[in-house]
């Protein structure tokens, strides 16, 4: 369960946070504190696997731009001006 905290300034000029566990809404809390099991299904919390079909998704969207790219230059021809 997300916790609202808050900065205290200590003596030393450092930051260190108290946790508010009475805060129900965390919307307007400065700062939320994470559990482990918050954190853990977080989005950006990927499997290996996860990870390797994501990567693979992006390569093969480059991939076919690429060759969409080069059958438009095949079919729209060489318009250089070369002069021989």
């Amino acid at each position: 369960m997300p916790t609202c905290a808050q900065a205290v300034l200590q003596p030393d000029g450092s930051l260190t946070l108290r946790l508010d566990p009475t805060a129900m809404d965390v919307s307007n809390c400065a700062y939320v504190v994470l559990s482990g099991s918050d954190a853990a299904t977080s989005v950006w919390t990927l499997s290996r696997e996860d990870g390797a079909s994501f990567s693979a998704g992006i390569v093969s969207v480059w991939f076919t731009a690429f060759c969409v790219k080069q059958l438009f230059n095949l079919i729209r021809g060489s318009h250089s001006n070369e002069s021989t």
